[in-house]
């Protein structure tokens, strides 16, 4: 079963959503604690912490910030991008992005 994101108002993952929209791609906490308490910042949820397997989905993230492919160079100097099988965040994103969400 597909994680959940933690984003309240957020269907991300949900069964009835599934039916309807595809699959989200979902990213755990960093455990860089600065990072970490800067999620915890931009996520309108108060008096909560994460637990181990709290997830973000990936509707609230600039997309700029999700990395879904990869280039790698070959010996021959020709170049051969990939699709990531689980597209993953740019060094230091932070969810901004909350559409219907109440503020905290």
């Amino acid at each position: 079963m597909p994680k959940r994101c933690c984003v309240p108002g957020c269907k991300g993952n949900y069964e009835a959503e599934l039916r309807s929209t595809p699959y989200r791609s979902v990213f755990r906490f960093p455990k860089n604690e600065e990072l970490k308490s800067k999620w915890l910042a931009s996520i309108p949820r108060k008096d909560w912490s994460p637990s181990k397997d709290s997830v973000v989905c990936d509707a609230h993230f600039q997309q700029a910030e999700i990395v879904r492919t990869e280039t790698y160079v070959l010996q021959d100097g020709s170049a051969n991008t990939v699709t990531l099988s689980r597209p993953k965040l740019s060094e230091g994103a932070v969810p901004s992005v909350f559409p219907n969400v109440p503020s905290k």
